[in-house]
């Protein structure tokens, strides 16, 4: 039974709210939504750090920019408290139809894939929507990366930084 499983078997034997070990280390599992908002969003500042996931990390470990998942203790107050007012209900309507476009260029291309017996580097395809998407969101840019073929400035910065390289 993997993980996902055990989680949703806990959740029906034992409730939304629970709590097992894996080796020594305690975790609570929690699916019940209010508690979650309460946790998430109007208690965040007490519950600072999550598990860690090596596979994330980088060599340097004091590397700062790790990001959210990765962060620890004031780092990540501070991180969260900057990123908190940009995914507002608001905002995040705003950005629906910029994912959107995005999503539906993803999903041809993959479409464009399945018909074919050809194969297709998962990795750099998700690199490209995921960089469309956070220029179009996060920056106000809209480019679209996924079909690009051009090597301009943006397209190069953004493959070194979600490690893919052009087709």
């Amino acid at each position: 039974m993997g993980r996902a499983e055990s989680q949703r078997y806990f959740a029906e034997r034992h409730g939304s709210v629970c709590g097992y070990y894996i080796g020594s280390r305690p975790y609570v599992q929690i699916t019940d939504l209010e508690m979650l908002r309460e946790v998430f969003i109007k208690q965040f500042s007490n519950f600072t750090n999550r598990e860690h996931f090596p596979a994330l990390l980088r060599k340097n470990k004091q590397d700062r920019a790790r990001g959210l998942l990765q962060a620890r203790d004031g780092h990540w107050r501070r991180s969260r408290s900057i990123l908190t007012p940009t995914f507002s209900a608001h905002k995040m309507k705003l950005m629906e139809p910029l994912i959107a476009e995005s999503v539906k260029r993803l999903v041809q291309k993959i479409d464009k894939f399945s018909g074919s017996n050809q194969s297709f580097d998962v990795h750099k395809m998700f690199g490209k929507f995921t960089m469309e998407v956070i220029l179009a969101s996060a920056f106000g840019r809209w480019k679209d990366i996924q079909t690009a073929t051009e090597d301009d400035d943006l397209t190069v910065a953004a493959s070194s930084v979600f490690g893919f390289s052009k087709e």
